[in-house]
């Protein structure tokens, strides 16, 4: 699910590149052209008045010619531009261009950026064969539809384990399941489950953490209250996920791990594609309240999950690298020509015809930069 919030009021995290609307870069441009524009008419109102003391006709020619020549026109077209090439690259290549310019912060599920196939990786018993347990857990997770339990019912049918049923099947969100199996309790889950039920886990948890350091999803499994095992799942992450999330931060967008799993191996995954912000055993309550709290911090924030790819995130995120590129070289390009033809002008080197042609040649510039940009997107996106 992508939840994108578009602020009005306020949005979370550490970039500031914050938005009510328009993007930062456009409120900025515009509030340099209409510095540009009280410059320009002031250096018009003075040349005139000076030159009006030699001659009121020279004096009018003059200021024309400083108006034309400082035209601030080729500054109003620098950014839209760009945008407008930028969004309609984005929508032809499928990614969703609403908050394209906007967007500061990514909060990531772990699942956005694993492949999507996790399998059972290590099996420890205590007092039991590995084949007993996984049969008993695959038994006691038939009814469950969340990613540990598929893992578990795959690794048992890849053994060919033969299943019995399971009745008084119940589940707690973020802790685990409890069923009934040969009329034995089974409890399959995380340590609050275990605490809940008075299983003892100590014996193996030294091994668990072990596993958690290295990124893998860790479950308890007792039988009749009594800590008979643990079955580590791993869901390998995709190897496009550091570039990827490379290029958000390139540009400028800030990435935080939003997960249920442990700190420990919440914070593995991390390490591994590189994002220094993590928000682990995280209920969707939770999870909910981090994004409100993003938007009461005046941030564009979006939530990605196994249903978005990352990676069309970041496609996005270099499209509007190349995009500001050309937005700041626009800026040039309509500040340079009228910032030499004012003071041409106000010396009455250049005419009003001159002071016109470089406001249309900045103009010119400005438009042919932008479709410069059409062909780099295409072949660097």
């Amino acid at each position: 699910m992508l939840q994108t919030s578009r602020i009005h009021a306020p949005v979370a995290g550490p970039p500031a590149r914050t938005a009510h609307v328009e993007p930062r870069i456009q409120r900025i441009t515009e509030r340099v052209g209409l510095w540009w524009t009280r410059i320009v008419l002031v250096a018009a109102l003075l040349t005139i008045a000076i030159w009006s003391f030699a001659d009121q006709a020279t004096g009018l020619k003059a200021g024309l010619a400083v108006l034309f020549a400082g035209s601030p026109c080729a500054l109003y077209f620098a950014t839209p531009i760009a945008m407008r090439i930028a969004k309609r690259k984005a929508r032809d290549a499928g990614v969703d261009h609403e908050d394209l310019f906007t967007l500061d912060t990514v909060f990531v599920d772990k699942t956005a950026l694993t492949i999507g196939h996790p399998e059972v990786v290590n099996v420890i018993t205590r007092g039991i064969t590995e084949n007993e347990l996984l049969r008993i857990a695959a038994a006691a997770e038939h009814d469950s539809e969340n990613h540990i339990a598929h893992a578990i019912r795959n690794a048992a049918r890849a053994r060919e384990l033969s299943l019995p049923r399971a009745t008084a099947f119940v589940e707690t969100v973020h802790r685990g399941i409890t069923a009934r199996v040969h009329e034995r309790e089974i409890a399959i889950g995380n340590f609050p489950l275990m605490d809940s039920l008075g299983v003892d886990v100590g014996l193996l948890q030294g091994a668990a953490e072990a596993m958690r350091h290295t990124g893998k999803i860790v479950v308890y499994v007792a039988i009749d209250r009594e800590i008979a095992g643990i079955i580590a799942v791993s869901d390998a992450i995709k190897g496009s996920m550091p570039g990827a999330l490379g290029d958000l931060g390139k540009a400028g967008v800030h990435v935080a791990l939003v997960s249920a799993d442990s700190f420990r191996t919440a914070q593995a995954v991390a390490d591994e594609v590189g994002i220094i912000e993590v928000h682990a055993e995280v209920t969707p309550d939770e999870k909910r309240e981090i994004f409100e709290r993003a938007r009461r911090e005046n941030r564009i924030a979006v939530v990605a999950d196994q249903t978005i790819d990352v990676r069309a995130l970041a496609h996005g995120a270099r499209i509007v690298t190349e995009a500001m590129r050309d937005i700041r070289e626009n800026i040039w390009l309509a500040i340079v020509p009228a910032a030499i033809g004012v003071p041409l002008a106000a010396l009455t080197i250049i005419g009003p015809i001159a002071g016109a042609a470089i406001a249309i040649a900045a103009c010119v510039a400005v438009v042919a930069n932008g479709l410069r940009l059409r062909r780099v997107l295409h072949v660097r996106t």
